[in-house]
């Protein structure tokens, strides 16, 4: 029953398990923990069903980076069920580098506690408001239909050196580019998408910054840039709490 795809969510942009370098960041001062969990238990009968669905507990705790214990939070499923525990409000500050890990339980007792996944609160948003062009989809409010056209978008936010990546979702899709480096002499970040609709630009982008402790490393994930004629991202659905 150990705990899979653990996340530190924050604004919705959910930031990958690691630690030191690899460790996530949030912008959000009450984030939350999520995971799935599995039971080696819950199989299928002979015909393929599963049935009963098995009930877990997962246990998820948080520490300062020094190991002093800051909460605590048992969420109720069932196996496969993407678990999620929700932290109050006053427990993490501006700036500061916390860790978290979880397990499951079943009838028989509990399970091993995952990784422990760091993450540091990052709450400042650059100075600098991002822009996206794109002279196939200018930003003028209009519908454009040229549907099967493939057109570039580039993202651009000045000389920020806060800026280190923009997060952008364009035609039902989501990814992730890297900026340039402040007064670099390489072309800027840009993402080329070839419509299956006609689309209307609306612009602008947003993006966020790095976290401050970890040397600019970029994130795993975060808010980031809309591309014209891009809506905002999707939730997840949430499990039952206790």
């Amino acid at each position: 029953m150990l705990p899979q795809g653990l996340g530190t969510d924050g604004n919705g942009w959910i930031g990958t398990c690691g630690q030191g370098a690899g460790r996530s960041w949030t912008s959000e001062l009450q984030p939350a923990f999520t995971a799935t969990i599995d039971d080696p238990d819950y199989q299928p009968d002979d015909d393929g069903v599963y049935d009963p669905p098995v009930p877990l507990r997962a246990t998820f705790a948080w520490v300062a980076l020094d190991g002093t214990k800051i909460g605590e939070q048992h969420v109720d499923g069932y196996a496969r069920d993407w678990f999620r525990a929700w932290t109050p409000s006053g427990q993490f500050e501006e700036g500061q580098t916390y860790a978290w890990h979880v397990r499951a339980s079943d009838e028989t007792g509990p399970g091993p506690w995952s990784p422990w996944c760091e993450f540091t609160v990052d709450v400042t948003s650059p100075k600098t408001p991002p822009t996206v062009t794109s002279k196939e989809f200018p930003a003028d409010q209009a519908w454009h239909d040229v549907v099967g056209v493939t057109g570039t978008f580039t993202f651009a936010a000045g000389d920020d050196p806060d800026v280190v990546r923009f997060r952008y979702e364009l035609d039902g899709q989501t990814g992730t580019v890297p900026a340039a480096p402040p007064r670099s002499p390489s072309r800027p970040p840009a993402v080329a998408s070839t419509p299956s609709r006609s689309m209307r630009s609306t612009g602008p982008a947003t993006a966020a910054p790095p976290s401050p402790t970890t040397s600019g490393c970029p994130p795993e994930r975060r808010r980031g840039g809309r591309p014209a004629g891009s809506s905002g991202p999707g939730r997840r659905r949430r499990p039952s709490t206790r």
